[in-house]
């Protein structure tokens, strides 16, 4: 090979490499280009409540909201008619930021003790937002008693974020959960239509405070105001007392306008330190802080048979009896049959027959659809509400199901007196459809009352292998 062909070849490489490194430095610059474009696109948010700087910046084409350390923000979302997506900053300031330009809004802004921020301008809440998933309970005491739901692990007997929640003083009640998370939802979002940044009247002007009361005609009462506690699956409480209602139109904060809509007035009460601290503020909450003036009878499922009962097998009873009682006050059975298992009737005479009746009608055909119409209707029944939740004595005996006599010795002595009973055993089975037990049913009902219902009244008693 020639010298000039060496030196020709050379050229080519030299050139090839220049080219190459050439190349690779567009792509640098065109990255670095791009980091820079967006960091000089980057907006600085400060947040009133603590000063905090938060940088909202473009992350693969799309806007969002970063802190000091660079860590995306967390996110909640408000269910609402349109549930809306916001950032919530340490201080618990929740923005809406336009995805597309960057544009952000303080679109809650927390309260605090003295705080000057304008109800108009933003809007407020009372404590930072708690969602439904980070509350470990809720404790309610109202006009019509006390309760508290908590998510406690059946298996432990304690607290849990995992668990669902449940009536803490009746865990095996069965609740609405639907209720209940409404009632959790509303509580974690402490949103205000107004806050009454100084209060002209006493607290006692907005039910805020315990006091005797005249009622309507003319008595006495002892008024104290309602109140709930969140505690959050961080154990942070919060509590929230609840006053008179507002009614709609007749209250004009002092900026003028009115609320609307109604709501209740209520107070914050500082739970963080060794003592309860009351923030020297009055706020309007909407009427959804009605789930917590709701009775605990509110929140319960109503139900009369036991919930091992499905619409597959309840049939499954032994022992039916419908009573009717007399005027001389004993009870006089008017049916009475059994379910009768297919592996008894099969390849039998009575293998069309699911039932068989007892008592004065038996050898009788009965009846498969009358029975199971019968049956239908004690497990799905059409309930108007549950009435009282853990009756006592003296609450069955107003409701027609039990009377008071008295002995000997001048002592109150219950007896039932319902006008109608039924009893009989369900028998529970596993998977494999073997017979595990029986859950005993005694169910009182009432006489028609005048708003043509019944009260009813189960006692269950559970005698399945492998319960407690």
């Amino acid at each position: 090979m020639s010298i000039a062909e060496i030196k020709k070849r050379s050229l080519l490489r030299k050139r090839k490499r220049a080219i190459l490194i050439a190349a690779v430095s567009v792509v640098i610059l065109a990255i670095a280009l791009v980091f820079i474009l967006d960091y000089t696109n980057e907006k600085v948010y400060t947040d009133p409540a603590d000063g905090s700087e938060y940088f909202i910046r473009k992350d693969k084409g799309v806007y969002a909201i970063y802190d000091a350390a660079d860590t995306l923000l967390p996110t909640e979302t408000l269910t609402t008619d349109t549930p809306i997506t916001l950032y919530v900053t340490k201080a618990g300031t929740m923005l809406r930021l336009n995805p597309s330009t960057g544009a952000v809004e303080t679109f809650l802004a927390v309260d605090t003790e003295g705080s000057e921020v304008n109800p108009i301008v933003s809007r407020l809440l009372i404590f930072p937002y708690v969602s439904s998933g980070k509350i470990l309970s809720v404790e309610v005491k109202n006009q019509n008693g006390a309760y508290t739901f908590a998510r406690i692990d059946p298996t432990t007997g304690n607290l849990s974020a995992k668990a669902s929640f449940i009536l803490s003083h009746a865990p095996m009640a069965t609740i609405n959960q639907s209720t209940v998370a409404s009632l959790c939802a509303n509580a974690g979002n402490s949103m205000t239509l107004r806050k009454l940044t100084k209060p002209t009247e006493p607290l006692s002007s907005y039910g805020l405070v315990a006091e005797t009361r005249v009622d309507e005609e003319g008595n006495e009462y002892a008024y104290e105001p309602s109140y709930y506690i969140v505690t959050t699956t961080e154990g942070k409480k919060h509590k929230i007392i609840i006053g008179d209602r507002v009614i709609p139109n007749e209250f004009e904060a002092s900026d003028g306008i009115s609320v609307t809509t109604g709501g209740y007035y209520a107070q914050y009460v500082d739970l963080s330190g060794n003592t309860e601290e009351k923030r020297d503020a009055v706020y309007v909450l909407d009427n959804s802080t009605a789930y917590a003036l709701l009775r605990v009878e509110d929140y319960i499922e109503p139900i009369l048979t036991t919930t091992e009962m499905t619409d597959n097998d309840y049939y499954y009873v032994e022992n039916f009896v419908l009573s009717k009682r007399g005027e001389d006050g004993e009870y006089s059975p008017s049916v009475s049959f059994s379910y009768i298992d297919m592996a008894l009737r099969e390849d039998t005479m009575l293998e069309a027959f699911p039932f068989e009746f007892h008592l004065g009608m038996s050898g009788y055909t009965a009846s498969s659809t009358a029975l199971e119409n019968c049956l239908k209707n004690l497990y799905t029944p059409t309930f108007v509400d549950v009435t009282k939740f853990q009756p006592t004595e003296d609450d069955l005996v107003e409701y027609g199901l039990y009377q008071k006599n008295a002995d000997e010795n001048s002592e109150a002595r219950y007896s039932v007196a319902s006008h109608y009973t039924v009893s009989f055993d369900f028998v529970v089975r596993d998977s494999k459809g073997k017979s595990i037990g029986t859950v005993d049913h005694l169910i009182l009902i009432s006489e028609k009352t005048e708003r043509g219902t019944y009260y009813a009244y189960s006692i269950l008693d559970y005698n399945v292998e492998g319960d407690e």
